[in-house]
């Protein structure tokens, strides 16, 4: 108004605010690997999030924060550069645009997952072994065959290994690996053997084969279930091994290799 006598007006809006936070509609882990972990997290309204982390529940510090430049209801948030078979605490906090907070906490008590293994080789032994396997034999004329068998894991190939009328030593050695902290050798095996006489047993070596040592102590699951006699200059004889038994269906043997770090071991 340039002359100011104009009559002076009101002009009302009502205004809504948003204190409420928001309504989480699910949380769940959607990526889980050797190094890290995504969540899926879904609300009622547009959010961002910070995940915060850590090996005990009482110390969450490591903090990864997702801030999208256009917000969604339906976010991903994940940890990376974390280690192998390790239990990992963790909280999120959620927010929407007007600042409203919400902290998923399992209720003050951080929920827990821990991180898968590493896998540094595998083979399914389908349709071929893969390159690198060695059959020997240090006594007698038997080896190491790889053949269909109906119960096998994967899905119908193993190797096996003939029943001998003589005194035998045969040795089945994998590709050489990389052992690193936190790494297992896990396989599935059937046997039927002679109870105390035949057997067949696992060990490693870290120098190239002129040495091998017996996994035994570091059997997690599936140890060996017998002594093998010293009769009939058994090459194995005295020993604990896998013995007695009968074909069928495949059970899972999980081995600890962290004591044996390092590159190019050989196990058989």
């Amino acid at each position: 108004d340039p002359d100011v006598i104009g009559v002076a007006q009101s002009v009302y809006q009502d205004i809504t605010l948003d204190c409420t936070p928001p309504v989480i509609q699910d949380l769940s882990v959607a990526e889980l690997t050797h190094e890290g972990f995504t969540l899926n997290i879904r609300a009622d309204e547009p959010i961002w999030a910070t995940l915060y982390l850590g090996t005990t529940a009482g110390n969450l510090n490591r903090i990864f924060a997702m801030e999208p430049i256009v917000m969604v209801s339906d976010l991903y948030i994940g940890a990376r550069g974390l280690d192998p078979c390790t239990g990992y605490y963790y909280q999120v906090d959620i927010g929407d645009e007007a600042g409203n907070m919400i902290s998923l906490n399992n209720h003050n008590m951080p929920y827990m997952l821990t991180t898968g293994f590493r896998i540094v080789f595998e083979d399914d032994l389908e349709a071929f072994p893969a390159d690198g396997w060695t059959s020997l034999s240090a006594r007698g004329q038997a080896f190491w065959d790889h053949v269909k068998f109906e119960q096998a894991i994967t899905p119908d190939h193993a190797w096996f290994v003939p029943n001998a009328s003589t005194v035998e030593d045969a040795s089945l050695i994998l590709p050489p690996l990389t052992v690193s902290g936190r790494t297992i050798l896990s396989f599935y095996h059937t046997y039927e053997l002679e109870p105390s006489f035949d057997g067949c047993l696992l060990e490693i070596s870290v120098d190239g084969g002129n040495k091998w040592s017996d996994l035994l102590d570091d059997i997690l699951k599936g140890s060996y279930n017998g002594e093998l006699s010293s009769n009939f200059n058994n090459p194995l004889g005295g020993r604990r091994a896998w013995t007695g038994g009968s074909l069928g269906i495949m059970s899972q043997v999980i081995v600890n290799l962290e004591p044996y770090i390092g590159g190019d071991r050989l196990i058989r």
